[in-house]
């Protein structure tokens, strides 16, 4: 989460008047404007002194003091005190040349310095190389010009604050310098299919992320004019089958070709890989967020592509149009192309949120969120003594109670600010933390499962169970966590391929307790139920024969009367796929589960029958079982 590196520039007024010009702030609190005007003394001092690290122990203690001292209805002067000590500390890791270039820059131009402090990830980002590139940034195209566009100079600022490519199989593309990105985008803006200027720094990262050349997106542009429809450019590309079929005899004629790049896919064709690739590009070059999705935990090549429809306000993530119908129903995973860490593809759907959420809100629930978070690590600190008095200047009735870093207190201020954002994954996060610490009572676990499956259960069910299942497992009691398991199974009755993932946690769990009946029975509703929803099927499986070689042994009688008739029940229940040729065959649960009982008549010497079994896996005829 981004909240444990803090600070501001020396001289910088973020300041209610920047929230207002983004969003509908309401009209600040008294607490705010103070807040603000002390903000502003500390930033004098530091513009005089050059002292980085004076103005940050002077920004924190005034966010200490801001945090424990505001009501619930003060809440917007965490605002004012979070993101200057934010935009200190980060700019205080650049070096003097760059802090001095861009020193006037920020100063004159708020909503720039707001959006990138607030946009940089001091875990994962190259602080430094970010506030450089917004440095180059400004040297190419001029302060105004950058500031007109501050959500997308922030967004290439945090992707490119390091070189940037991406590894497509034996193929690596590379991107342009970050300010020629910024050109081709501002040259081309009224081309695009979005609006660049309105759109939040948290999606733009999914365009600028582009690895391909000028030219080559100018051409894609030019192509597809403003057709939006990213499945036909998947769909387009000629599938290589010489190459999958035999790739030592025959090389893809793409890579062979020696050229990597969008026109090339276009004439060679190539893999999946290879056609994702081309739709994700040419979804960018047309200002489209667009992300490269592969199987989650597979030894499998599943990829497919993932890009944003927008209509108005409301944008979502399509994670249907582009793959093949073999791939439906599978967990992917995507590089996040801001902090390169690999991510769940529920937590990219949910980013669709941010979209509809006015920038002032957004920007108040990361910095409720942070505070929340940083009442935790307090609690954790030993020797951690809570300022006594609120900001200098800021009165407050005798009686009042100031705000602790209890727990209570911490998850009531976590839930404001969720609410003005429920699509804040890094808030989500802090609740993950607590749970993993295990700080959460079982009632505490009850109440936040249905805080997130009113706020995201019904449009993001997948998110909610990334959420709750590393939260539930943290619950010592077998029987405790097994109902939260139920109710959360209960909750997806139209997710039947999540419901199959939670019948599979609880199936596990009893395994690991001893009750293997009522393990038997969660893999074998799996088997039954599940059969052609996700790839828990073949997780179920897996599962339930080690059960019984584990309880029965591994003789011949075991598998042949134990083992293969339950692989050959599956197996008949399960829908062959469409596409029957090369890794669309190999890849489905149909070809899997098969191969395993092929596996297993060939451990028991019956070797007709796996030659039967094969013959049915290698061909276009149906399934053996099949009446």
């Amino acid at each position: 989460m981004r909240t444990t590196t803090l600070a501001l520039i020396a001289g910088l007024a973020l300041a209610s008047t920047a929230l207002a010009q983004r969003g509908r702030a309401s009209k600040p609190s008294s607490m705010s404007e103070r807040v603000r005007e002390l903000v502003q003394g500390h930033l004098e001092a530091l513009e005089k002194s050059g002292d980085f690290s004076a103005a940050q122990r002077a920004l924190n203690e005034l966010l200490d003091r801001t945090i424990r001292y505001s009501s619930d209805k003060e809440l917007d002067a965490i605002v004012q005190a979070y993101a200057p000590l934010l935009l200190v500390a980060q700019l205080a890791q650049a070096d003097r040349a760059t802090q001095g270039e861009l020193f006037p820059v920020l100063r004159e131009n708020e909503e720039l310095a707001w959006t990138l402090a607030l946009g940089v990830d001091p875990e994962h980002d190259n602080i430094a190389g970010a506030y450089k590139t917004l440095a180059a940034l400004v040297e190419a195209h001029g302060a105004k010009k950058v500031a007109v566009f501050d959500n997308l100079a922030a967004a290439i600022c945090v992707v490119h604050d390091a070189p940037y490519e991406i590894q497509i199989d034996e193929n690596t593309a590379t991107s342009m310098d970050p300010a020629d990105i910024f050109a081709y985008f501002t040259d081309h803006i009224r081309d695009m299919a979005n609006d660049l200027t309105g759109m939040p720094t948290e999606l733009l990262v999914y365009v600028v992320d582009t690895t391909e050349t000028r030219e080559q997106m100018e051409w894609a542009l030019s192509q597809y004019k403003r057709d939006v429809n990213l499945a036909n450019r998947f769909f387009e590309i000629d599938y290589d089958e010489d190459y999958y079929d035999d790739p030592v005899k025959n090389p893809k004629k793409l890579t062979a070709s020696g050229e990597f790049s969008l026109q090339a896919i276009k004439k060679y064709g190539g893999v999946a890989s290879d056609q994702v690739y081309f739709a994700m590009s040419v979804g960018k070059a047309k200002g489209i967020p667009t992300a490269y999705v592969s199987a989650r935990g597979s030894r499998f090549q599943h990829v497919w592509l993932a890009y944003l429809e927008s209509r108005g306000r409301i944008a979502k993530w399509n994670f249907d149009s582009g793959r093949y119908d073999s791939y439906e129903g599978i967990s992917g995973e995507f590089m996040d192309p801001q902090t390169r860490q690999v991510r769940p593809d529920a937590e990219l759907a949910l980013l669709g949120e941010f979209a509809s959420i006015e920038e002032a809100q957004r920007r108040s629930s990361e910095s409720i969120c942070a505070a929340a978070q940083r009442l935790g690590l307090q609690r954790l600190a030993r020797g951690y003594t809570p300022p006594d008095s609120p900001p200098d200047g800021v009165t407050k009735p005798g009686a009042y109670k100031p705000r602790t870093h209890e727990l209570g207190d911490q998850l009531s201020l976590l839930e404001e600010g969720l609410r003005l954002n429920p699509g804040y994954v890094d808030g989500w996060g802090v609740l993950i933390e607590l749970a993993t610490r295990q700080e959460l009572d079982v009632k505490q676990m009850d109440e936040w499962a249905r805080v997130l499956d009113r706020m995201c259960g019904k449009d993001y069910p997948a998110f909610v169970v990334g959420v709750l299942s590393p939260m539930f497992r943290t619950v010592p009691d077998a029987g405790e966590q097994s109902r939260l398991w139920g109710w959360l199974y209960d909750r997806l009755r139209r997710s039947p391929d999540l419901a199959a993932r939670v019948l599979m946690n609880q199936g596990d769990l009893m395994r690991q307790t001893g009750d293997l009946g009522a393990a038997w029975g969660a893999y074998m509703e799996v088997v039954n139920r599940f059969a052609n929803e996700g790839t828990s099927i073949v997780d179920a499986l897996q599962s339930a024969e080690r059960m019984v070689r584990d309880e029965k042994g591994a003789s011949q009688d075991t598998i042949k009367r134990d083992i293969i008739p339950m692989y050959e029940r599956a197996w008949r229940a399960i829908d062959r796929p469409k596409q029957m040729d090369g890794s669309f065959r190999t890849y489905s649960n149909w070809y899997r589960v098969g191969n395993r009982l092929l596996e297993l008549w060939e451990e028991i010497g019956e070797v007709s029958r796996a030659k039967g079994i094969r013959s049915s896996l290698n061909s276009s005829k149906d399934n053996p079982f099949d009446d």
